[in-house]
């Protein structure tokens, strides 16, 4: 994990603690989906441009 780099942090002990909790490894999931179509949409306009 970069320093000064809260996020990724954060992404990474969601992680490890979805682990042992299927409920928040549901809720990283949907998170890592949002985050795939959202990327896909800036890439798609860049295409574009």
């Amino acid at each position: 994990v970069a320093i000064g780099n809260g996020r990724n942090a954060g992404l990474l002990a969601v992680r490890i603690l979805s682990a042992s909790d299927e409920a928040l490894a549901d809720r990283l999931d949907a998170y890592a989906d949002s985050m795939r179509e959202l990327v896909a949409g800036m890439d798609a306009d860049v295409q574009s441009a």
